[in-house]
């Protein structure tokens, strides 16, 4: 299985979404001989993680369901997961159709996008979609609240 390097300094980026600033804290996880991740503290609070892949390497593509596996066995199931093919501006190199992306993330129960980090194409809208699925989630599982006469919440 390949092994997974992390970056220790997270990139912080804001979004507006429906009149709201989000604050993201991204964590730069790459594949890698060199390095193993062995704590699940990584992953600890993640609500959202995407898995990028280079769409002109098959081999990058092909470590998604390794690293899928590995975010099971450290995540609960309210995260939500994106699988991200980038590089989709190297139509001539592409060596990962659009159509077998979107047949992974489907078979892995991910969300599914393509990117081009270098010409900003779609990268905003990948992290909007991630938002927005964890925002059905944890407005699904939010309890219905009551106000009692002191004008503190009561959860029912």
């Amino acid at each position: 299985m390949p092994e997974l390097a992390m970056n220790v300094d997270p990139l912080i980026h804001t979004i507006e979404l429906d009149s709201k600033k989000i604050r993201l804290q991204l964590w730069d996880l790459i594949f890698s001989p060199r390095y193993r991740l062995t704590s699940k503290a990584c992953y600890k609070g993640a609500k959202g993680i995407v898995m990028v892949y280079d769409v002109t390497s098959k081999e990058s593509f092909e470590g998604a369901r390794e690293w899928k596996q590995e975010v099971d066995d450290h995540q609960g199931e309210d995260t939500v997961l994106m699988l991200v093919g980038n590089k989709c501006d190297l139509e001539t190199q592409r060596q990962v159709s659009t159509e077998e992306g979107k047949q992974m993330a489907a078979e892995l129960g991910v969300l599914f996008m393509e990117t081009s980090a270098l010409e900003d194409v779609n990268v905003e809208d990948a992290f909007v979609s991630l938002i927005q699925s964890i925002k059905e989630i944890v407005e699904a599982r939010q309890l219905p609240t009551v106000k009692n006469e002191s004008g503190s919440c009561i959860l029912s």
